[in-house]
């Protein structure tokens, strides 16, 4: 099974904001569509888990995320 780093999924995502959530469902950050390359190498490392959206949140979609390390 082929392991997709966060680092992957974010370039591909070019018209939506970007809403990063932890194993313990848990949010992250939100990162505004145009500035992806705020995160560090850690969070840039990262296993996705998953990807979706809420209806409730317009725009953005969620990645889950683990692995990365909490400062």
């Amino acid at each position: 099974m082929t392991m997709i780093k966060l680092g992957d999924i974010l370039p591909l995502i070019s018209c939506n904001d970007v809403r990063i959530v932890d194993e313990e469902n848990e949010e992250i950050c939100l990162i505004r569509n145009g500035f992806r390359d705020v995160l560090s190498e850690a969070f840039r490392n990262a296993k996705v888990i998953s990807i979706d959206n809420e209806e409730e949140i317009l725009n953005t979609v969620n990645i889950y995320i683990t692995g990365a390390e909490k400062g």
